[in-house]
């Protein structure tokens, strides 16, 4: 035998199944063909003609059909109307109410319970998107790229600092792939760098949230490497404190009785140059320690407009003796006066002692630019290059005779309270670009 088709086969299901409609049309259809059955027996009891008996039938036919047909609208619409109210609800949409004319009963308590039950998710939405407004405030307040992707994967929002990653404002890649960015994701619960090495500087974070019915990715990206540094640094300014105090603690007696011996009248001249040596020694150390010790000053910046002009004319009053040419393609430059100028001090002095060191007089170039996110300043020199990358921002460590090894380290940990960068490169020809990236004040 044939099968039976899947439309004949969901019409005999639905068929089958029952309904309140179903069941009220056969129950007033019983009451109908009771009350024309009794009637048809009375006239026919009342031994009327026949004509008489059809024509009382037909009229109780007329009269009940309409009265039946308004019973069931009457019934049967009230619930219609709380079915669109429902799926209104089911959709998040809570505007629509029915105004029904019923004060009590049954029909009355359902429309209260439904008018209230859409107060209740209305109250649960708004503070529902109240929430999602203080997280998204509070993603532009952390200083780490947050991203906010919907569900094909395409940046719907993301934060200032995920601008500053990128290199522009995060605005003018809205609605690009996560792929764009390089990032992927690989399954519900991990996302990945494209690029592998990516994840030695890079942590990903990420979760899921609905907002309007529509799934979002939350993508936050965690800095390891500059942590992993700043617990490096505060190391080493632990270090630096203990050694400091235990240092000057032996230097002080050692300075305070070499300098007394010296002011003995009967000290013979071999002692007295002896302990001579020995008290300037212990003062080069004590002065040894106290430069160390501003690796552990803690430096909050006082950010202010400065202009580059005004920078340039500051470096040529300092380094009238060092040959130096600007090229200014950007007014104005957001930093901490102060601490600016030692960065750029530190890193020109490093840049003239580098072509000392292979007798190069050519001018030392300070450039300002400008990208979206940042102000850069550069300053390029013609000298020998970078031999040792690895280690140049590790303290005490130095390829100059007489360098102490912090100038770079301290320059760099006063640009990133800043919240730049600064970098090394050697150049393609000789020399060493020092890039600082200074980040733009918030408009």
């Amino acid at each position: 035998m044939g099968s039976i088709s899947p439309k004949l086969d969901n019409t005999i299901k639905n068929k089958n199944l029952r309904s309140l409609e179903s069941d009220l049309t056969i129950f007033l259809t019983l009451i109908a063909l009771t009350i024309y059955f009794l009637l048809t027996i009375s006239l026919y009891l009342s031994d009327v003609s026949a004509l008489l008996l059809a024509s009382g039938v037909f009229f109780a036919v007329l009269l009940t059909i309409p009265l039946f047909a308004v019973s069931y609208l009457r019934i049967i619409a009230p619930l219609r109307k709380y079915t669109s109210v429902i799926e209104n609800v089911r959709n998040e949409e809570y505007s629509l109410k029915i105004k029904s004319k019923y004060k009590r009963g049954v029909i009355a308590q359902l429309q209260e319970e439904v008018t209230q039950l859409s107060s209740d998710l209305q109250l649960k939405k708004d503070r529902y998107h109240q929430h999602i407004f203080l997280i998204y405030r509070l993603i532009e307040q952390l200083d780490t790229p947050v991203m906010v992707f919907k569900h094909d994967l395409r940046l719907e929002h993301a934060n200032t600092a995920f601008g500053s990653w990128l290199g522009k404002p995060w605005e003018a890649a809205k609605g690009y792939s996560a792929q764009s960015f390089g990032l992927e994701q690989i399954s519900v619960e991990k996302w990945v760098f494209l690029k592998p090495e990516k994840h030695h500087e890079w942590q990903i974070k990420n979760s899921r949230f609905i907002d309007n019915n529509e799934e979002f990715h939350l993508v936050i990206l965690n800095n390891i490497e500059k942590e992993a540094r700043e617990i490096q640094v505060d190391s080493w300014h632990q270090i630096i404190r203990v050694m400091s105090h235990e240092i000057r603690n032996s230097l002080t007696p050692i300075q305070s009785l070499s300098q007394s011996l010296i002011d003995l009248p009967d000290i013979g001249e071999r002692y007295k140059s002896v302990l001579e040596v020995i008290y300037n020694r212990s003062k080069s150390l004590q002065v040894f320690i106290d430069n160390y010790a501003c690796l552990s000053n803690k430096l909050e910046p006082r950010k202010e407009i400065l202009y580059s002009a005004d920078i340039c004319n500051r470096l040529k009053a300092l380094f009238s003796d060092v040959p130096l040419s600007y090229r200014i393609e950007v007014d104005t430059v957001w930093a901490d006066s102060v601490l600016l100028d030692q960065v750029l001090i530190n890193i020109i002095k490093n840049a003239n002692d580098a072509q000392a060191s292979i007798n190069c007089n050519e001018d030392i170039m300070i450039s300002f630019s400008d990208t979206r996110a940042y102000t850069r300043i550069i300053v390029s020199d013609h000298g020998c290059g970078i031999s040792n990358p690895e280690n140049l921002f590790v303290p005490f460590y130095t390829t100059k005779k007489n360098g102490k090894g912090i100038g770079l380290m301290f320059s760099r940990n006063i640009v990133e309270k800043h919240g730049g960068k600064l970098s090394l490169e050697n150049r393609k020809s000789n020399g060493v670009d020092a890039i600082i990236s200074l980040p733009k004040p918030a408009s």
